[in-house]
C-alpha cells in the first residue's frame, strides 16, 4: 500500500489526516524518524474512502484504541476541523501550511484550532515534538 493511500498503514499510535498527501507523507516520515509509527493515514486529496467525511475519519481515529494522537495537516484545513477537534478525547496536533506567508485564512484556522484545544505547529518538523508533548499532557503512553 502506498504511504499516501487512505486507510491502515501498520500498528502504532498516531493517526494522520492530511489535506495534502505530499505534506502528510513528509510529516509521517518525521514522526517515524522520532520513533512514532502511523496507525492510519488518510490523504484527503486522494479522495475519501467510501465517501467518508472529515468528521467520520476524526471520529474513527478518536474511537480507535490503537491511535493515541491525531495529526491534522492542511492548507488550511476545513473550517469545520476546529469543531471536530473540540470533541476529541485524544490529543490533536495540527500543521497548517501557508501557501502565502501571513495568509489571513491560515491565521484564522490556527486560532480556531488552538481555541478548540489542538496543539498547532508552524513547521512539519515540530509535529513529532508536539505529539510527544500532547501524549504526556494527556497521560497516554508514548509508544
Amino acid at each position: 500500500m502506498s504511504a499516501a493511500a487512505p486507510g491502515r498503514i501498520g500498528p502504532s499510535r498516531v493517526g494522520v489526516v492530511a489535506g495534502c498527501s505530499r505534506l502528510g507523507d513528509a510529516i509521517r516520515r518525521h514522526l517515524e524518524d522520532e520513533g512514532f509509527g502511523i496507525s492510519a493515514f488518510h490523504g484527503l486529496d486522494e479522495g475519501l474512502r467510501g465517501g467518508a467525511s472529515l468528521a467520520a475519519i476524526i471520529a474513527e481515529l478518536a474511537a480507535d484504541p490503537g491511535t493515541a494522537a491525531i495529526v491534522l495537516v492542511g492548507d488550511p484545513p476545513d473550517p469545520a476541523a476546529a469543531e471536530l477537534v473540540a470533541g476529541a478525547a485524544k490529543p490533536v496536533i495540527a500543521h497548517i501550511a501557508e501557501s502565502t506567508p501571513g495568509c489571513a485564512e491560515a491565521r484564522a484556522a490556527r486560532t480556531a484550532l488552538v481555541c478548540a484545544g489542538a496543539l498547532v505547529c508552524r513547521t512539519p518538523t515540530a509535529v513529532p515534538h508536539a505529539v510527544r508533548a500532547g501524549l504526556r499532557t494527556d497521560g497516554a503512553a508514548l509508544k
